[in-house]
C-alpha cells in the first residue's frame, strides 16, 4: 500500500504560506501570482518561470513550489527525479514543507527507490518543526510497520498529535453555524 500522496486540488493551500508572503524573493512572489491566479490569469507555466528563477537563486520556498510542479506536471513536464531535486535543495535548508514532500517521494518510491526509512528522516524533520501532516505521516508508518518496527503506542501518539495540530488550525468553533 503506498502512503497517501499530498493532492494540489487547491495549489495555494499547498504552495502558498502567507504570512512568509513578506520575505519573499520578487520571482517568488510573481511565481505565487500566476500559480493562483490572483491579479493575473492562472498559469502553470509562467509560475514554473518564475519560480525557477528564484530557485536559482537559493530561494528554498521556490524551490519546493518548483518541485511541486515537476511532480505533478504542472506548468513542467512530469519529472520526479527533477522534483526530487528541488525538494532535497529547499529541505537541505529547513524547509518543513520540502522536508515532507522529500519523505512522502521517499515512501512512495517517486523518483527515488522506495525507501522507508529514509521517508521516516525526512518525516521527523519537519515534524521537528511541527508540520502536522508529516505527523500523520509518522503515525502510519508506526501503525504499519514502514522503516520501523510496528508499534500501535507511538502510532496512536503521532495521530493525536496531528489532530491537536488540525484542531489549532481548524478551530471546531469555526465550524458551529451562528
Amino acid at each position: 500500500m503506498r502512503m497517501p500522496e499530498v493532492t494540489t486540488q487547491r495549489p495555494c493551500v499547498l504552495f502558498v504560506r502567507w504570512p512568509m508572503m513578506a520575505t519573499l524573493q520578487p520571482s517568488s512572489i510573481s511565481g505565487v501570482m500566476y500559480l493562483t491566479g490572483h491579479g493575473v490569469q492562472q498559469d502553470y507555466s509562467a509560475a514554473a518561470l518564475w519560480f525557477r528563477k528564484a530557485a536559482e537563486q537559493g530561494y528554498a520556498l521556490a524551490e519546493s513550489n518548483l518541485g511541486t510542479l515537476y511532480r505533478d506536471g504542472r506548468g513542467v513536464a512530469q519529472d520526479d527525479t527533477e522534483a526530487v531535486m528541488w525538494f532535497r535543495k529547499a529541505a537541505d535548508q529547513g524547509d518543513a514543507v520540502a522536508e515532507f514532500l522529500l519523505g512522502n517521494q521517499y515512501a512512495n518510491g517517486r523518483g527515488v527507490p522506495q525507501d522507508f526509512s529514509e521517508a521516516m528522516i525526512w518525516f521527523q524533520r519537519a515534524v521537528a518543526q511541527g508540520h502536522s501532516v508529516a505527523m500523520l505521516h509518522l503515525g502510519v508508518m508506526y501503525a504499519e510497520g514502514r522503516g520501523v518496527p510496528q508499534d500501535y503506542v507511538r502510532a496512536h501518539m503521532w495521530f493525536s498529535l496531528a489532530a491537536a495540530q488540525f484542531c489549532l488550525i481548524f478551530p471546531l468553533n469555526r465550524l458551529q453555524k451562528s
